[in-house]
Order: structure tokens, then C-alpha cells, then sequence
């Protein structure tokens, strides 16, 4: 696993269910969501669920715990997880100077986390602009780069197909 040396300082965790957007500052930055038991992603382990960036963190997260409940996205897969006592969800966030900063860090977390798991945070997956095709691609990428030699669409399909089906098991 890389190091996270060259990463700047996140705040402590907190309970998400608590006033968590109250603590947080109302400046761009970028905020984690995290489970308080690891669950398996397709290379190892992992307690972190989604990594996000933003210009107001206290805002962005009061919308997230005021997802409604017709809807999806993080905040509701968070109060799921909670409300079916799968674990208890904290937060922790780490303020920047601008949203071009929020931006580079979040692509850098995500980066590493696609790394060691080959895959994106499992919520981040379930965001529309990183549904499928980014998840085959990142995928088909960390493959490419473990075995040295490019790598067809098909074949890519064919290992995630495989992964998930060994992951459902």
C-alpha cells in the first residue's frame, strides 16, 4: 500500500449521525465517509466509503443528511446502512484554500484509494458520472498496469463480471 505521508491532516472522525455539519468549517474542502468495520472491495479491505469535494463542507454536509428518502446518492445510502445497523457511518473532512484545491486532493485520494482496491470507494461508484464505464475503465487500467500489457474492453468486462460474481458468493 502507498503512504499516506504526502497527505495533508483530515479533522477527527465524528459521528455522522450527529450534528456533524455543524463542526464542520463552511469552506471548500474535501470530506470522507467512513464505516467503523472494514468491508471487502476487490483487492483487500477497506472501512472507507466515499470521498467527496465541495465549496461549503458544513453545507454539503447538511445536504447529505437531509437526503430525502425517495432519492439515492450518499446521504441516503449512509442513513440505509444505519437504519439496517450494517455500522455506524462517521465523517471527517479537510479544509482547502479553493475549489481547484479541493479538486486536486480528491483526485489524489481517489487515486490511491483505486490503487490499492482497484476500484473506486463504493459509493463513489454510485455517483452518475462514475457509474460503470469510469469503474470498467479504472478497473481495465489497474489490470493493464499489474500485468504489463494492454488490455481489450471485453476481457475487462469479463474480469469485473467474474469479481463481482466471487464477491457475491
Amino acid at each position: 500500500m502507498k503512504s499516506h505521508r504526502d497527505l495533508p491532516e483530515f479533522s477527527d472522525w465524528v459521528k455522522w449521525a450527529s450534528r456533524a455539519a455543524s463542526q464542520a468549517p463552511a469552506k471548500p474542502g474535501v470530506y470522507k465517509f467512513r464505516l467503523d468495520r472494514e468491508i471487502s472491495r476487490l483487492c483487500g479491505a477497506c472501512d472507507l466509503l466515499y470521498v467527496g469535494k465541495t465549496k461549503s463542507i458544513a453545507s454539503r454536509l447538511k445536504q447529505h443528511r437531509t437526503a430525502r428518502t425517495d432519492g439515492t446518492g450518499v446521504g441516503l445510502a449512509c442513513k440505509h446502512i444505519e437504519k439496517r445497523n450494517l455500522g455506524l457511518v462517521q465523517v471527517a473532512w479537510h479544509p482547502c484554500n479553493d475549489a481547484k484545491e479541493a479538486a486536486g486532493l480528491e483526485s489524489r485520494l481517489l487515486a490511491e484509494y483505486k490503487d490499492n482496491h482497484l476500484e473506486l470507494p463504493p459509493l463513489n461508484g454510485n455517483e452518475p458520472n462514475k457509474r460503470k464505464g469510469q469503474t470498467l475503465r479504472n478497473f481495465r487500467e489497474a489490470l493493464e498496469e499489474l500485468l504489463g500489457e494492454p488490455m481489450d474492453h471485453q476481457t475487462a468486462r469479463r474480469f469485473v463480471d467474474f469479481a463481482r460474481q466471487k464477491l457475491s458468493e
